[in-house]
């Protein structure tokens, strides 16, 4: 099938990056509101019903795209056959894992001992009857790098599900209210992408070629598969051994760190996987695609470490603030899950990397091994309680960068060495930092009455003390900071 011309990918590759970012600072300020105003609607009880539920329905979602997604970003010239391949591969995957989760939502219902968790898994299901209807548009766009259509469908779904969450909440329908949130932003999500939908893009699925997808697909959807297994793992054991109410306190933990993942992780992970397929697909060795690895780690690793330290040092007032009083006891679990994330930072790139080598097997494996080691880690410790169990999350993924570490030096050659000349001073950029907010905090200590001002004294330092490190220290995450501001200041300018 012939395709649009290319254009220039330098640009292109930027440009993506700030729609990305653009959708998903959108999302974030969405979805803080929404946890703002859900945590006092809802119960804690209600949030661990919907916890519960939401991860066995993850973990269908992990492969509910079977890796086509993946496949087609990094095939060097997919044709007619290939797209109507992927499609076909897409629906009867989704479609099978919808009918799969409402046949086995009465056993998990059983297995926890409650109904709600049941049927707020059949509702759950029903999102998985759409993605087919849109996933191959978003590949083909993700592939050329064409963001408008992906930005325009995530920021549909994050408004449908902000409205339609409040409205049910408020409403009086609990767990439920989070579900039919979810679906309908599925829904909104599948309805822009169709609306946007190349034309050139072939409408009907065949089974023609399919198998190669599947064998590819294979690999690929167990990558996902054991990475979402391994991050529900916590939930799933801690409601099963402590019950509901300790998981919702974990989730209100854990928010943080997706607070994090929505405010940098997911403008990141859209592109790069792209970007360094196309180095790949150009014909650039081994050493350039690593370039450009380590380039990309650096940068993420100086947004990353920065964040996630401010939001453990004020985890208090973090959870105050965006969750209430009544889930203050998620304060002393949240700097641990922080610690956790932050140690898995530095390698957050390497599935990427394998894939743009097409090393699926490889990753597979590698996926596997590490997400073992988070659910063993969980397990161990959770005789010592909820810290215990997020501690030994920690030791997971010390013993996970590891692995990750020995596969990226098998299949690029990024040494020990490299990886830290690349992270060295995004290193100092964090503990520049993070030194004024942890000064703060000892000398005014957060409580009742000055949560607010140490909350947002501390941003204000973290922000600054960030940009000035990043200046001080030549950091190249800076040389991006002063091009966006250059583009939003033009920006500016055109619209006056």
């Amino acid at each position: 099938m012939a395709e649009p011309p290319e254009g220039a990918r330098p640009d292109r590759t930027r440009r993506s990056l700030a729609l990305s970012a653009l959708d998903t600072y959108v999302g974030l300020v969405l979805g803080i509101a929404s946890r703002v105003l859900l945590a006092r609607l809802l119960v804690p009880d209600d949030f661990g019903v919907f916890a519960v539920a939401a991860v066995f329905a993850s973990l269908a979602g992990s492969i509910r795209t079977f890796g086509t997604n993946e496949y087609l970003i990094q095939h060097p010239a997919p044709t007619t056959a290939t797209w109507r391949a992927a499609g076909a591969v897409v629906w009867i995957v989704g479609w099978t894992l919808g009918i799969a989760l409402i046949v086995l939502s009465p056993w998990v219902a059983r297995f926890y001992g409650r109904d709600e968790v049941g049927h707020v898994l059949v509702v759950l299901a029903l999102g998985y009857f759409f993605t087919p209807l849109g996933s191959v548009t978003l590949a083909w766009c993700r592939r050329e790098l064409r963001m408008a259509p992906v930005v325009a469908s995530s920021l549909a779904a994050n408004l449908a599900t902000f409205v339609v969450g409040l409205v049910f909440a408020m409403r009086g329908h609990g767990a439920m209210s989070l579900a039919i949130a979810t679906v309908a932003g599925a829904a909104a999500s599948t309805l822009v992408v169709l609306a946007m939908r190349p034309a050139h893009l072939p409408r009907w699925p065949s089974l023609e070629g399919a198998g190669e997808v599947l064998r590819f697909g294979r690999q690929a959807s167990g990558i996902f598969l054991y990475g979402q297994a391994g991050a529900g793992a916590p939930e799933l054991v801690i409601g099963k051994a402590e019950g509901l109410v300790p998981v919702a306190h974990f989730g209100r933990a854990q928010g943080l760190v997706e607070l994090f993942n929505h405010l940098v992780l997911k403008a990141v992970g859209p592109v790069m996987l792209p970007a360094l397929a196309q180095r790949a697909r150009a014909g650039a060795d081994h050493g350039g695609i690593a370039a450009v690895y380590l380039r990309g780690t650096g940068h993420l690793t100086a947004l990353a470490w920065p964040i996630l330290g401010g939001m453990a040092i004020l985890a208090w007032p973090a959870v105050r603030i965006v969750y209430g009083a009544q889930w203050m006891q998620a304060v002393p679990i949240a700097p641990v899950l922080c610690l956790a994330a932050a140690v898995a930072m530095a390698q957050h790139l390497a599935s990427a990397l394998l894939f743009a080598l097409g090393l699926v097997r490889e990753c597979n494996v590698l996926e596997l091994k590490v997400q073992l080691l988070r659910v063993a880690g969980t397990l161990l410790v959770l005789p010592f309680g909820l810290v215990g169990a997020c501690w030994g999350l920690v030791a997971a993924a010390l013993a996970g960068a590891w692995l990750t570490q020995r596969a990226v030096r098998a299949a690029a050659g990024v040494t020990v060495g490299a990886l830290w000349q690349a992270t060295r001073k995004s290193a100092a950029v964090a503990v520049c930092s993070l030194l004024p907010v942890a000064v703060l905090v000892a000398w005014l200590p957060p409580d009742e009455g000055n949560y607010l001002r140490v909350g947002g004294a501390g941003a204000v330092l973290l922000v600054l003390g960030w940009l000035a490190a990043l200046k001080a220290l030549a950091h190249p995450l800076w040389l991006e900071v002063t091009a966006l501001a250059c583009t939003a200041r033009g920006f500016v300018r055109r619209r006056r």
